[in-house]
């Protein structure tokens, strides 16, 4: 389960692009429950204030980076390949 501050990488994205979990909202229709995440992304061709939405499925955790309570970013990683593709879709 995600939560608002975590870090993830949309699965989907040709790069893997760091982004901030900001917003989730978990549904539970007939007992299947999933997440729909609203991110920050905080790298790559976007304009400030653009928001990506993606199921939980279609986001990979960021490894070695822990939800922060503040709003401050962490460092810049390497662009690598995603390496998978997920459900999901843009929003801006």
């Amino acid at each position: 389960m995600f939560q608002p501050g975590d870090y993830v990488y949309p699965t989907d994205l040709p790069l893997r692009l760091l982004c901030r979990v900001t917003q989730v909202e978990t549904l539970n229709p007939g007992g299947e429950g999933f997440q729909v995440l609203k991110l920050t992304p905080l790298d790559g061709p976007w304009k400030a204030g653009a928001q990506l939405v993606r199921f939980a499925e279609g986001v990979r955790r960021a490894p070695g980076l822990a939800a922060c309570a503040d709003s401050q970013a962490p460092r810049r990683m390497n662009r690598r390949s995603a390496g998978g593709r997920g459900s999901g879709w843009m929003v801006s």
